[in-house]
Parts: C-alpha cells; sequence; structure tokens
C-alpha cells in the first residue's frame, strides 16, 4: 500500500465516509424521497437501509440522504433515499458518492428536525350532527409518510358538544380505525366545553408511502358537534426517520 493510499484509508476512517467508486444515476423523485440507480451491480450486497449517503450536484452541491430501500433489479439496482427537509435529488448528473455505516459521519446534519415529516394546524375543525361509533376526519387532516421506519407521534385537543366518550386515532382510512395501538380514548367524558388533550405514539416500518389521517368517533346518540380545538392548542403529527 502506497503512502497516499494509506493517507487516503486514514481519512475515510477519520470522517465515516467510503467513496461508492460506483456511477449513481437519478432515476425518479417522490420528495422527499428519491431513487437512484447503479447499472451492472447488485447493491444489496453493499448498501442497506439504514446507511448514510453524500453526493453532490451542480444545483444545490453537496447532499445527504438516508437509504430506505435496496432492490437489485438485475443487472442493476435501484436505491431508495429519504433526503430530509434540506435537500432534493436533481435530475442531473451526480458526482462524488459517498456512503457511510457510522452514526455521525463528518458533516451530516443530525438534527432530528431535518429528517422530520410534520402536518400542524392551528384551525378549529368541526363534524356537526356526529353519528354514534361512526369515524370522522374533520378537517380532512392526513400526512403522508414515506418509505422507511419512523418514530410517528400525533397530539391534539379533542372536545364534544354533549357529554359522551371521544376516540381519536390516527389512521390509514380517513373513515375507520386501522390500528387499536395509535387510538386514545380517555377515561373522562367530554361534557359541553370542555376539551381533553390527546396525545400518542409509536414506531412505524413502511414498504411504500402511506397517507396517515386524523380520526375521531363518539359513543353520544345526541347528534353533537365533536371538535379538534386546533385554535386553542395547535396540532401536530410528527413522523421523525427512527435511522438517526
Amino acid at each position: 500500500m502506497t503512502q497516499q493510499q494509506l493517507e487516503t484509508n486514514q481519512l475515510i476512517n477519520a470522517n465515516g465516509w467510503n467513496p461508492a467508486n460506483e456511477t449513481w444515476a437519478y432515476a425518479s423523485a417522490d420528495d422527499p424521497t428519491y431513487t437512484f440507480t447503479i447499472s451492472a451491480f447488485d447493491a444489496t450486497t453493499k448498501y442497506s437501509v439504514g446507511m448514510k449517503v453524500k453526493l453532490t450536484q451542480s444545483t444545490g452541491g453537496t447532499k445527504y440522504a438516508i437509504i430506505t430501500k435496496v432492490v437489485f433489479d438485475d443487472p442493476g439496482s435501484t436505491i431508495t433515499a429519504y433526503f430530509g427537509t434540506d435537500y432534493n435529488l436533481e435530475n442531473e448528473a451526480i458526482t462524488a458518492p459517498y456512503y457511510s455505516l457510522v452514526k455521525a459521519p463528518f458533516g451530516f446534519p443530525l438534527e432530528p428536525t431535518k429528517w422530520t415529516q410534520i402536518l400542524s394546524d392551528t384551525t378549529i375543525r368541526s363534524q356537526a350532527s356526529a353519528v354514534a361509533n361512526t369515524w370522522y376526519n374533520p378537517g380532512s387532516l392526513s400526512i403522508s409518510i414515506p418509505i422507511g421506519v419512523w418514530e410517528v407521534s400525533y397530539k391534539v385537543t379533542s372536545q364534544s358538544s354533549q357529554w359522551g366518550s371521544l376516540r381519536t386515532s390516527l389512521s390509514t382510512a380517513n373513515n375507520s380505525e386501522s390500528d387499536m395501538q395509535f387510538t386514545v380514548r380517555p377515561y373522562t367524558n367530554h361534557i359541553d366545553g370542555m376539551g381533553i388533550f390527546v396525545y400518542m405514539s409509536k414506531n412505524l416500518a413502511l414498504t411504500s408511502k402511506t397517507a396517515y389521517y386524523l380520526i375521531t368517533t363518539t359513543d353520544s346518540t345526541n347528534s353533537p358537534t365533536i371538535y379538534f380545538r386546533n385554535d386553542v392548542s395547535a396540532f401536530a403529527i410528527r413522523a421523525v426517520c427512527a435511522y438517526l
């Protein structure tokens, strides 16, 4: 090994980045997730989900991403990567591709906010004449969560115009409960004018981009109006990339 090769290896070990030594080509966009291809190579033998990548393009300069899917298409491969809030993969040449197996390679931004999908709302949302045990999606609030593993949480203040119990959930459908682990039913009944703060979190592993809806239902048979009081306490759904 030459002195130059030794110094290069020492630098790689020091900064956490390894040169890919392949040609990466832009393939598709579904912002904030993008795909790139590697021709005539089985990338599943080298790359796996959670690895970090660094690359350079004429537009935007140096960019960072997290691998969320690797597929061998034979003879080439397609890699799906989450580019977070700060970066976009453009339909142009990719130069200086690197990958990393470490948690914090030099220069990679580790702030969770840069790797978080968020939906927030500060408007009161309501459903009039609610039918008992029927699920509603007041305000059509939903978030699309990309491929990957995510720490998902939501918070909202719910209210009813009539005595009764409200359930709130995050669901893949806008009119039915898809995951009981996302459902919150406060022990205290709702009464007119009383809001109850609701919070729930769960890890999700998604193999495709998925929409999640904030839904609610009441057990009252008096046709109440049910509310998300986002005007008094801002509502939010957060999906934080768990590969950080």
